[in-house]
């Protein structure tokens, strides 16, 4: 009987002992489901640390593709710019081109308005002569002709001025020799030469 009791007690104890270990193991077990637990909370802690830094590195990169396209767009503008300035540098040498033909063309002009006058004087002097009278006639025609390279243009201007000149002569001046005539054919008159006559007058 007391061994049935020894054995019962060592029964009982043992069973405490598994009830211990039991305990034990579940104690383990909660605290590796503590850890485990916190293990899947620090997992998560790091992965939200991970998303969080994916965000701000997508932030980042979102940031650097805005200033990159800033910097695009101020290229662009100053590509514009240069382009603009070219534009007026190019308009301001066909502004100077054109000034520079407009001066030629002047020079041009100028150099052939060439203008050549030529002025001819004529005079002619009559003089007729009467029995006491001596008329003198002058006639003076003076031509201007003007010719210019570009456009040829003539004008001619005639002048005529008569002048005359009326003196009584004091004595009898001979007309200017006139060509001789031929003689007269003498008949033999009845009465004589004019001498004979004029003498027996």
């Amino acid at each position: 009987m007391l061994l049935f009791l020894l054995l019962l007690l060592l029964l009982l104890l043992l069973l405490l002992l598994l009830l211990l270990l039991l305990l034990l193991l579940l104690l383990l077990l909660l605290l590796l489901l503590r850890l485990l637990l916190l293990l899947l909370l620090l997992l998560l802690l790091l992965l939200l640390l991970l998303l969080l830094l994916l965000l701000l590195l997508l932030l980042l990169l979102l940031l650097l593709l805005l200033l990159l396209l800033l910097l695009l767009l101020l290229l662009l503008l100053l590509l514009l710019l240069l382009l603009l300035l070219l534009l007026l540098l190019l308009l301001l040498l066909l502004l100077l081109l054109l000034l520079l033909l407009l001066l030629l063309l002047l020079l041009l002009l100028t150099t052939t308005t060439t203008t050549t006058t030529t002025t001819t004087t004529t005079t002619t002097t009559t003089t007729t002569y009467y029995l006491l009278l001596t008329t003198t006639t002058t006639t003076t025609t003076t031509t201007t002709t003007t010719t210019t390279t570009t456009t040829t243009t003539t004008t001619t201007t005639t002048t005529t001025t008569t002048t005359t000149i009326t003196t009584i002569a004091t004595a009898v001046t001979a007309p200017p020799p006139s060509p001789p005539s031929p003689p007269p054919t003498s008949r033999p008159s009845q009465f004589g030469s004019s001498t004979e006559r004029v003498n027996s007058k």
